[in-house]
């Protein structure tokens, strides 16, 4: 059972949407994508932060047309969030957390994902993801 800082009617609504995705992809080898997206969401308080952080890959990992059924469970603010979260393909990644810092609720969903992606990065990625926690103004040790 998965629990969260809160839990109301809309986190349920989004966690069954969520869980109705199919969540074959693998973040890295030992991680998949349901569980890391689980993880950050794990670490928010908020209600809208925890909907936002379920969320918060399934744009870039099932497109765009996903955006309707999230704009059913989602107020404007947690739209504008998803979408500033959403890496296009092919865009540089430091450019992309320029967008991210515009949104507060963004940044911290950010954060936590980041946070998420050094316990399982390889070594090789953690340089780039320590740059981006301090492109968005948090500081931490990376863990080898």
């Amino acid at each position: 059972m998965t629990t969260f800082a809160k839990n109301t009617k809309r986190i349920q609504k989004v966690l069954e949407y969520f869980l109705s995705l199919p969540h074959t992809k693998r973040k890295y080898e030992d991680c998949s994508r349901s569980v890391h997206s689980l993880r950050v969401a794990q670490a928010m308080t908020s209600e809208s932060e925890i909907i936002i952080a379920l969320l918060h890959d399934v744009l870039e990992d099932f497109g765009m047309e996903e955006f309707s059924n999230i704009q059913k469970l989602t107020n404007k603010k947690e739209q504008s969030a998803i979408l500033a979260l959403t890496k296009t393909k092919g865009a540089d990644y430091f450019v992309y957390l320029q967008t991210v810092r515009q949104n507060p609720l963004a940044v911290s969903v950010k954060i936590a994902d980041i946070q998420d992606n050094l316990l399982t990065a390889p070594n090789e990625t953690k340089e780039k993801y320590q740059k981006a926690l301090e492109v968005l103004g948090e500081r931490m040790k990376i863990v080898r």
